[in-house]
């Protein structure tokens, strides 16, 4: 249910980006080029591998007001770059208009359902123990890898000692170090816990560089380039990736 929710939320969301009377413009050969102001800012943005429709802003000669379907090739900055089949190169004419809508290719939440569905093969007490496998850290004192106030580090001891009940959420408003306190118990973790195996995932590329960033350039907990991986999205373009994210 809540994968559908999301799904529907994600298609509102899209329609953002439509766009009415628009011109098109020819680029590297093939391609059909649009500007799309401030889309680096949104969320959810678009991204290689999304599905745009377009039909003339107007009826042809014939009366009709055909569709075509193409996609997102890549994107640079605030211009898409958009593949449409033979269909539309034939009828399409400099300086033409057109009414552009996009939706979000399904191939992520497909994958999505696909684990949930799996999730019921599980035993439950896989995905939800009961019990600590673990030796209790609470007690020992955490000496912090960075500068934290009284509310950032009693997060962190949370966290560590596993006090209470997981998931934890650390929350508040822009600005207020959430980012600061989540490396700082990812760091905790990795220099005590030999064993723990850490997954950090984030809403877009830029916030898990940002994390990942953190976590390389702390001199103090040291982590080693062997014992991490960032793992970049199929639709990510090469030259946006930076070099220590490779």
């Amino acid at each position: 249910m809540l994968l559908n929710m999301e799904e529907l939320n994600l298609e509102k969301e899209m329609r953002n980006y439509d766009m009415k009377a628009v011109e098109l413009r020819t680029r590297k050969g093939h391609f059909m080029a649009i500007e799309v102001p401030g889309l680096a800012e949104r969320r959810p943005s678009l991204v290689d591998g999304d599905f745009v429709f377009i039909e003339l802003a107007y009826q042809d000669r014939n009366g009709h007001n055909l569709k075509y379907q193409g996609y997102i090739y890549c994107i640079e900055a605030d211009e898409v770059l958009l593949n449409f089949g033979k269909d539309f190169h034939v009828q399409h004419q400099p300086r033409s208009l057109y009414n552009i809508w996009f939706t979000f290719n399904r191939v992520n939440l497909r994958r999505l359902h696909q684990a949930v569905e799996s999730a019921q093969n599980l035993d439950i007490d896989f995905l939800f123990p009961s019990l600590l496998t673990e030796l209790s850290y609470k007690g020992i004192p955490i000496i912090p890898f960075t500068t934290l106030n009284q509310q950032q580090l009693q997060a962190v001891d949370m966290i560590f000692s596993s006090e209470g009940a997981p998931p934890y959420v650390i929350h508040g408003p822009p600005g207020t170090g959430k980012t600061l306190t989540l490396v700082e118990a990812i760091l905790q973790l990795y220099t005590t816990r030999k064993n723990t195996r850490i997954l950090v995932c984030a809403a877009s590329d830029s916030a898990a560089d940002h994390i990942l960033e953190k976590l390389v350039t702390n001199r103090t907990a040291e982590v080693k380039e062997n014992e991490i991986f960032r793992l970049n999205a199929t639709s990510r373009q090469y030259e946006d990736v930076q070099s220590e994210c490779i």
